[in-house]
């Protein structure tokens, strides 16, 4: 329980930061603080209804694809136009690595789409096929995860300080993703 508080806490935060970005005004974090509490409280109401968690799980998915869609196209657009970013460190801030695999370990989190398949599979094969659907659904998330931080840290590089999608621009597309991200953290 005490890591799912964690983690609301951190949703709501990353909800109203991105929010605050879309509609800037003086208290503009805490309000969006508040009014995400506000989302999600309810929502927390209904975590045993699994055709409601459904749903929203469905919708954060469309919200975080639509996400990576915009922030990839919008990377591979500035080093088109741009290049490489300049402010690149070939190894990175050294002290943030321990903060930075702390934080993409959630990358691991595929393990929640992999469970409820070795549930389905008969006791029998459980084992037999689990182990070669755990390595594949895991190097396939690794690989993505690596593809995206690659291509956004070269168009971006050191002055990326957040989340990609707070380095879009502030047109109507930027701000659509940023909504979007905000309403995924909220789902999820």
């Amino acid at each position: 329980i005490q890591n799912g508080k964690k983690f609301l806490a951190k949703g709501v935060q990353i909800a109203a930061g991105v929010l605050a970005e879309v509609w800037p005004f003086d208290g503009s974090f805490r309000a969006f603080v508040c009014v995400a509490i506000v989302v999600v409280t309810p929502i927390s109401f209904f975590s045993n209804n699994l055709s409601m968690m459904a749903v929203f799980s469905a919708m954060a998915v469309v919200m975080v694809v639509f996400c990576v869609v915009v922030t990839i196209e919008e990377s591979a657009r500035s080093i088109a136009n741009f290049g490489v970013s300049p402010v690149i460190k070939p190894i990175g801030a050294v002290p943030s690595w321990a903060l930075f695999f702390a934080s993409q370990l959630t990358a691991l989190e595929g393990i929640c789409v992999v469970l409820p398949v070795r549930r389905s599979l008969s006791p029998s094969n459980r084992q037999e096929k689990f182990v070669p659907l755990l390595t594949w659904t895991l190097c396939g998330i690794v690989t993505m995860y690596l593809f995206y931080a690659s291509l956004g840290y070269l168009a971006f590089g050191a002055s990326l300080k957040t989340s990609e999608v707070s380095a879009l621009r502030l047109d109507v597309l930027g701000k659509i993703a940023r909504v979007a991200l905000a309403i995924n953290v909220t789902l999820t």
